[in-house]
């Protein structure tokens, strides 16, 4: 911040004292004094013009400004609660079902953009696609847009969950997986997953989401990476910029064995990997403000991305101190695998050491998963949920519902 000052203060009309007042923004942003970051950011909006950064820096403006006008921070109890877009009530019992659930203390109702998982052919079912208007994929119905302005009669939020790894909706024949490495053959095949380094459906996912912001929700949620071996999720485009920006060959074989056994490449290759992940995420979000300046814009963290850094780092290429990189509007931490409602410890020690990682300016949530059960029952368990949660004040419940058997 000093040297970026003292240039300003030495070079006030250089061509690039545009790009210095973003990056002095941004650095107090990154500080926490918010105040000077928002100064900064009008100094670049005040050149004008309809460059990158001016586009970034009004972005910057409405998100630091968002919280005094727009959804409350979390204060006392609030708790979301997620579901797949399947399981709603028929409509004629929806209205009726959000009221008791606002009335049992639900704020937000979190939905998915669309399936992750693809359904099995044999269902007979219709095809995949999405639940809001979009001309980026079929949409299926917009379940969204029908939803939002029923749950704002009753107070509630609505948030859209998309998960940039898993879209049952987008065609293979795209060529958009990733790649995963068959050590026996000694060769690749396609992944399970979508490559977010592909240049194609990174355009793809920003034409999308930016419709998504159109459809009167209230926030999105970028769900977190899929925990997988590191030889099941790998990029061709990833191995090319690692191989460029570093001058290292990775080859798939060094991802084999115990992570006490990895080359240096390969801890270069996931520090890249986490690296950019959180810029192309970072770049969806600013898609998404620049549709809608008072969308929340979230991401989820596992678990043990907070507790156990570098084992995260491999199972998930994914590193909570540059997940804070990116500008959030809140975090959700995924619990992991095995725990549901009431079986799971240690959610407080989590929420301590997350907030402590990541700072308390912006809301963090604490996602719990419910055991199945009577969806039109399901305000009678809550309070009895919220009260045995027992997080420190500020923290939110985030529980999420399993969704139905995938025929």
């Amino acid at each position: 911040m000093q040297l970026l000052e003292r240039w300003l203060r030495t070079y006030p009309r250089s061509p690039l004292a545009r790009e210095a007042h973003w990056w002095l923004g941004r650095s107090y942003e990154q500080a926490g004094d918010l105040g000077a970051a928002l100064v900064q950011y009008r100094s670049v909006v005040q050149v004008g013009g309809n460059s990158e950064l001016v586009v970034a820096a009004r972005s910057r403006i409405a998100g630091l400004e968002r919280p005094a006008a727009g959804l409350p921070r979390l204060a006392g109890k609030q708790m979301a609660l997620g579901l797949s877009t399947q399981r709603l009530p028929q409509p004629s019992l929806l209205e009726g079902w959000l009221r008791s659930l606002a009335k049992a203390g639900v704020t937000t109702l979190v939905l998915e953009a669309g399936p992750e998982e693809a359904r099995s052919q044999k269902s007979g079912g219709a095809p995949a696609g999405v639940y809001f208007r979009t001309d980026w994929a079929l949409t299926v119905q917009d379940t969204i847009g029908q939803l939002v302005p029923l749950a704002h009669r009753q107070g509630m939020a609505v948030y859209v969950t998309v998960n940039p790894w898993r879209m049952a909706w987008v065609d293979p024949a795209l060529g958009w997986q990733a790649q995963a490495y068959d050590a026996a053959a000694g060769q690749f095949r396609p992944s399970l997953f979508l490559d977010l380094f592909h240049p194609s459906f990174q355009e793809y996912l920003v034409g999308l989401v930016t419709d998504l912001s159109g459809s009167g929700a209230d926030g999105v949620l970028f769900r977190a990476p899929p925990g997988t071996d590191p030889g099941e999720r790998l990029s061709r485009f990833a191995r090319e910029a690692v191989e460029r920006d570093f001058g290292i060959r990775l080859a798939p074989e060094s991802l084999r064995g115990n992570q006490r056994s990895y080359a240096p490449e390969v801890w270069r290759w996931l520090g890249w990997e986490s690296r950019q992940s959180v810029k192309v995420l970072d770049r969806l979000a600013q898609a998404v403000r620049k549709r809608s300046a008072t969308m929340q814009v979230g991401l989820e963290v596992h678990e043990e991305t907070v507790t156990e850094p570098v084992a995260a780092l491999v199972r998930y290429r994914e590193d909570v101190l540059e997940a804070n990189q990116g500008a959030w509007d809140f975090y959700v931490i995924m619990p992991r695998p095995s725990p549901f409602l009431g079986q799971g410890k240690g959610q407080t020690g989590v929420a301590t050491k997350a907030v402590a990682l990541l700072g308390d300016r912006r809301p963090i949530w604490m996602e719990t998963r419910l055991q199945g059960g009577d969806l039109m029952k399901l305000d009678e368990r809550l309070p009895a949920a919220i009260a045995q949660a027992g997080l420190p004040p500020g923290i939110g419940l985030w529980y999420v519902m399993p969704a139905d058997p995938v025929p």
